[in-house]
């Protein structure tokens, strides 16, 4: 780990964090190999399971999809484990309950991202697919993502909207929120990974597509700096920063991958580039989609975690070549 990185997850390290901050935080030490911080985010997150099986939840929380958002690292955590008495086994067995047959759905299967509201979030894309394809159910992932896709992409602006309400049969935010099309690109990429190797060539091929679509879309707002606005299409909201560390995350690792074409390298090269003036000397990232309300630039363990899985697959490809 080089230096800009340890200062970036020491500050990660940190920060309070909620369900799906700690699950991606612990994706993100996955994926660079460090195990032993890995399993030590997912030791927390099973102490914080609630009795229904969300994983890592806060008190009076109720997001349905956040908890199912650390099974990847949680499975990771398993398959490396020794031990005859697995609390990963016990933990597996009641979160694969809440995803296969307590979470909140609609009349298509689709899942409600609250327990207490019938409304599809474009966060699920990424907290709820790459989930559900870890423990094996291609098929099911992908209709998560077909279903999610047909209720908030929006084919003129050629990106997703945030938040559909069936109980209003209304858009509650028809924004096209930056950060939200980068969970949906990022949770496309993962599902597709598993997909490429486990499933048919046309689930695999159909998700290539919906990787591809997406990341056009989102690169057709990409601002002169190399950055993003908020709100994709309007100029008014601010400029964040942690949107184009996940646009050049799902490049690096999808071209890396063979989903993505060579051609998209250099768009992420820029991006990172963009991106390195934002560490402050503590290691926060700047000017993201600020916690805890995001609804202005800040600081977030999102931000901490995709620059540090920019690098990681950034720094995966050119080893590659």
């Amino acid at each position: 780990m080089n230096s800009i990185c340890k200062k970036v997850t020491n500050a990660l390290l940190a920060m309070q964090r909620n369900s799906w901050e700690q699950a991606i935080a612990a994706h993100a030490f996955m994926q660079m190999g460090e195990e032993h911080l890995t399993k030590l985010l997912v030791h927390d997150s099973i102490v914080r399971q609630t009795v229904d099986g969300r994983l890592g939840m806060m008190q009076s929380v109720l997001s349905s999809t956040d908890g199912m958002a650390i099974v990847e690292p949680l499975l990771y955590c398993n398959s490396n484990s020794n031990s005859n008495n697995n609390i990963y086994t016990q933990a597996i067995d009641k979160i694969k309950k809440w995803i296969f047959i307590k979470a909140p759905r609609n009349s298509d299967g689709i899942f409600y991202h609250m327990t207490d509201k019938k409304q599809i979030w474009i966060d699920s894309m990424f907290m709820a697919s790459p989930a559900i394809a870890a423990l094996g159910e291609i098929e099911i992932a992908y209709e998560q993502i077909c279903g999610i896709r047909e209720c908030l992409f929006n084919d003129k602006a050629k990106a997703y909207r945030q938040i559909w309400d069936e109980e209003k049969n209304n858009f509650k935010s028809d924004a096209h929120w930056g950060v939200g099309n980068g969970w949906a690109a990022a949770g496309i990429l993962h599902v597709w990974c598993y997909a490429h190797k486990e499933s048919s060539s046309k689930i695999s091929n159909t998700l290539k597509q919906y990787l591809i679509e997406i990341l056009e879309g989102i690169l057709g707002y990409i601002r002169p700096d190399n950055l993003f606005y908020n709100h994709l299409d309007k100029s008014d909201s601010f400029v964040d920063t942690n949107l184009g560390q996940i646009v050049a995350y799902v490049i690096y690792r999808g071209v890396r991958a063979g989903v993505l074409p060579n051609k998209y390298i250099a768009v992420a090269e820029k991006i990172s580039e963009a991106v390195y003036p934002k560490i402050n000397e503590d290691g926060f990232v700047e000017d993201v989609c600020g916690a805890p309300t995001f609804d202005k630039q800040g600081v977030a363990t999102e931000g901490q975690v995709f620059f540090l899985l920019m690098e990681n697959a950034k720094n995966k490809f050119l080893n590659s070549k």
